[in-house]
């Protein structure tokens, strides 16, 4: 359903949800908890791609929610 990639990656990941387009809201969380990138995008459609190059290497969680469905993935930014 939705897919990450490339995962590990350099900061640059691509947000893919097949045949869905709407609000989503994304949500990048460090392993303290500390929410260090937030998105919403009201006109969604299959696939965003998200630049966390400013984050430090390690890592974090990703909380994709949409009116259908949440997703969390570990992501890791080399």
């Amino acid at each position: 359903l939705v897919r990450v990639y490339p995962n590990p990656s350099n900061g640059t990941f691509n947000v893919r949800i097949p045949q869905y387009s709407g609000k989503v809201a994304l949500q990048v969380v460090d392993l303290n908890g500390r929410v260090v990138y937030s998105q919403s995008d009201d006109n969604f459609n299959v696939e965003k791609t998200v630049n966390l190059g400013g984050l430090q290497t390690g890592v974090y969680v990703l909380k994709v929610n949409t009116s259908e469905y949440n997703f969390t993935d570990k992501i890791i930014v080399r």
